[in-house]
């Protein structure tokens, strides 16, 4: 009983006494801790810490996220030069760089076209696998090409086995763009020659034509540059009626190369006239349907090094 009636006194102390008491303790007595600042001590600690790990986690973050942006910006310029390289393929340098700056690209002049083909294709075709026809076609433009910038010449596009090039367009180059166009030409003999003994003797004819043409990029989706006008007809022309291993070139080209002054005479030689029957729709608009043509015999003019050309 004595120890029952002692918890029930006990449970019945006031906690305000128990409070005050603790505050008036006597003396010696251990202060209240929630007066000391030891008791706050392990409090602030935990909160520097606590903010001390919540500045590494944003540090971390944001590093995170500057690598993160760093990477896609990275991803992004690469993308970036890819368009730009196959943009690259597809159109002139200059062209390119006209349209990046925001200017629509149309070009109107004189210049000298060329078109190529190779003789007999079709039926050389016949006996040989489409892997090798393509093969052939592929190293053979490929040596083309090779002569494009030793001569200022542009290729416009292949189509089948034809090869269509322009000189002085769009990239003017004076008085030049006839001659280099027939020391392309003769490039373009001296490649086929070179491989004509792996594919069974292949041959081109090819023609050329000097005058006005229109070119600009058309086909937003496709961007292609390309030429317009009734030169690209005639140098078509040109390229049907030469023989194999032939250059022909019309009487605008040869016009052309006697009024240039960095000919000689000596620096080239060209056969007897020749008369082409256009037919009966003529591409000229004067209706004229008999055109001259010269075969171009030799041609040993070397051009200028690019830094020196106009």
């Amino acid at each position: 009983d004595g120890s029952l009636q002692a918890r029930r006194s006990t449970s019945s102390v006031s906690p305000r006494l128990v409070t005050a008491g603790l505050r008036r303790g006597p003396a010696g007595a251990v202060p209240l801790l929630y007066s000391s600042d030891l008791f706050w001590i392990p409090f602030v600690y935990l909160g520097v810490l606590s903010l001390a790990t919540v500045i590494e986690y944003l540090s971390r973050l944001q590093f995170r996220d500057h690598e993160f942006l760093g990477h896609k910006e990275r991803k992004l310029a690469t993308a970036k030069e890819s368009v730009h390289e196959l943009l690259r393929s597809m159109l002139p340098r200059q062209v390119l760089s006209r349209m990046m700056s925001g200017e629509v690209v149309e070009d109107h002049g004189v210049a000298t076209v060329l078109f190529t083909d190779v003789v007999g294709f079709t039926k050389w075709c016949d006996d040989k696998h489409p892997q090798q026809v393509v093969q052939m076609l592929n190293i053979m433009y490929c040596k083309f090409d090779e002569g494009l910038d030793r001569y200022i010449v542009e290729k416009i596009k292949t189509i089948g086995d034809a090869y269509w090039a322009v000189s002085g367009m769009p990239v003017p180059n004076g008085h030049e763009h006839a001659q280099r166009m027939c020391g392309f030409s003769q490039h373009v003999l001296e490649m086929v020659e070179s491989m004509s003994f792996d594919y069974d003797g292949v041959q081109v004819r090819v023609g050329v034509h000097t005058g006005e043409v229109i070119g600009g990029v058309i086909d937003a989706e496709r961007a292609t540059y390309d030429l317009f006008g009734t030169t690209n007809d005639i140098a078509g022309h040109m390229e049907q009626s030469a023989q194999p291993m032939e250059v022909l070139i019309s009487e605008s080209t040869l016009a052309a190369l006697r009024e240039s002054p960095d000919l000689r005479a000596t620096d080239y030689r060209v056969g007897k006239q020749q008369s082409i029957d256009l037919g009966p729709h003529p591409p000229m608009t004067d209706g004229e349907s008999v055109l001259h043509a010269y075969a171009l015999q030799s041609f040993r003019w070397e051009p200028p090094s690019p830094a020196n050309c106009s």
